[in-house]
């Protein structure tokens, strides 16, 4: 069972999200758009996100870059926790969210999705790599689990049994740190929409 879900993910050649949507590549960028439907105007809409933004942001999650009421643009840039990336580095995702506001409607977009990885006892400078990055040491480490798994069940002699063995442990636990990290992105994008659909069609201003 453990075994499933570490590879749960591991075979999506894009990310395919909570609600059915992608992660679509546009214009090279791994991007996710949603249009949300409400019963608002746009300074409504606009008033009511504002504010939203502004309450988490006193709590450093989001860094807020963009704030236009006339064109009903608001944007933000959210950092996700540190996680481990693999046993050599940890990584710390973060993406740009935009929200463009018309009277009601929202279009939420996602895009510029940065792994920032650190090496564990290496002082080197912060490496940025793209979230396809990601996407391509999910499929990597997978076939190394793969592999090594099939190579070990096969063999008979004790020593090259042990090396296949570290070898597939490696590859489990990669796959899983990965696909930790591919899951907690997917989630807090969701998480965010909903959040947003929630406030712009509460009944009465908070």
């Amino acid at each position: 069972m453990r075994k499933n879900s570490i590879l749960l993910f591991a075979f999506l050649a894009i990310s395919v999200l909570a609600n059915g949507q992608e992660l679509e590549i546009v214009d090279g960028d791994y991007t996710y758009t949603k249009v949300i439907e409400s019963n608002k105007t746009k300074s409504e809409i606009y008033s009511t996100l504002k504010k939203w933004l502004n309450n988490v942001a006193v709590k450093s999650k989001f860094v807020i870059d963009q704030d236009d009421p006339d064109t009903g643009i608001l944007s933000f840039n959210e950092a996700l926790p540190t996680m481990e990336y693999d046993f050599l580095t940890t990584a710390r995702t973060s993406y740009k969210v935009n929200i463009e506001i018309k009277d009601k409607k929202v279009r939420y977009i996602v895009n510029n999705i940065v792994l920032n990885k650190e090496f564990k006892q290496i002082s080197i400078p912060e490496i940025k790599q793209p979230y396809n990055s990601l996407l391509k040491d999910i499929e990597a480490e997978n076939e190394k689990y793969t592999l090594n798994k099939n190579l070990m069940d096969q063999e008979s002699k004790p020593r090259l049994k042990k090396k296949l063995e570290t070898e597939f442990l490696n590859a489990r636990n990669n796959l899983r740190s990965l696909n930790e990290i591919n899951e907690m992105i997917k989630i807090q994008i969701i998480s965010n929409e909903n959040v947003i659909k929630e406030k712009i069609n509460q009944s009465d201003d908070w």
